[in-house]
C-alpha cells in the first residue's frame, strides 16, 4: 500500500510539473490576434479572404500576360523600354508580396480560429495540459 502512495504522489507531481510546464509553452506561443473577441476574429477572417481572392486575380493576370521587349535602334528608346519593363516586373512583384502577406495573416487567423475551438471544452483543455509531453 505504502509503494502505491509513493506512486501516486510520484504521478501527481509529475502531471503539476508537465501541466505548468505545458502552460506557460502556451503563454509564451505566438498569438497576434489572442486578444480579439470572436467575433472581430470573423470579420477580420472575412475581409483577409475576400482581400486575398482579390489580390490573386490580380497577381493571376499580372503574371500572365507576356510583355513585349521592342528592339529600337536609340539608345534613348532602349533606356525608357527598360523603365517601362522593369516597372511592369516592380509591380507584379508588389502584388505578390501583397498577396503573400494577406495569406499570411490568413492563416495565423484560421489558426487562431482552431485554437479556439480546440480550447472550448476546459475539460479537454485541462486534460491536454496535464497529459502532453513535449
Amino acid at each position: 500500500m505504502g509503494k502505491l502512495l509513493v506512486l501516486l504522489v510520484i504521478l501527481c507531481g509529475a502531471g503539476g510539473w508537465n501541466y505548468h510546464r505545458n502552460l506557460q509553452a502556451e503563454n509564451a506561443e505566438e498569438r497576434p490576434y489572442r486578444g480579439l473577441n470572436q467575433e472581430s476574429l470573423a470579420s477580420l477572417a472575412e475581409a483577409l479572404e475576400a482581400e486575398v481572392e482579390q489580390l490573386a486575380v490580380g497577381y493571376e493576370a499580372a503574371t500572365g500576360r507576356s510583355v513585349t521587349v521592342g528592339s529600337d535602334a536609340m539608345l534613348g528608346e532602349r533606356v525608357r523600354e527598360f523603365e517601362r519593363v522593369q516597372s511592369i516586373s516592380h509591380s507584379t512583384r508588389a502584388v505578390g508580396q501583397r498577396l503573400s502577406q494577406s495569406e499570411g495573416s490568413l492563416q495565423r487567423v484560421r489558426l487562431e480560429r482552431r485554437r479556439r475551438e480546440q480550447d472550448a471544452d476546459p475539460v479537454k483543455k485541462h486534460l491536454r495540459r496535464l497529459l502532453t509531453i513535449l
